[in-house]
């Protein structure tokens, strides 16, 4: 079984990174919300991993079958319930 260990650190204010293997992903916080905007923020984050992770297996899916992808994309389009903070 492979393991992955992912080490959250608090550098400043409402910055948190995450280092997994030799990779240091930065978030932070908007200015709304008491941070810098200096990163995307750990939902923005979490967002992009699911467009990526479909994007990976759109990705092979063409490789496999030698289908171009030449202009291919994807978009992901995500609706935000200000009243229910979710």
């Amino acid at each position: 079984m492979k393991r992955s260990l992912v080490e959250v650190s608090f550098p400043d204010g409402k910055r948190i990174d995450a280092k997994i293997g030799k990779f240091i992903i930065n978030t932070d916080q908007a200015v709304a919300n008491e941070g810098d905007e200096s990163a995307p923020e750990p939902f923005q984050l979490f967002l992009a991993s699911i467009a990526t992770c479909a994007g990976i297996y759109a990705l092979s899916f063409c490789q496999s079958r030698k289908i171009s992808v030449d202009g291919m994309s994807l978009s992901m389009e995500c609706d935000w319930d200000e009243d229910k903070n979710r």
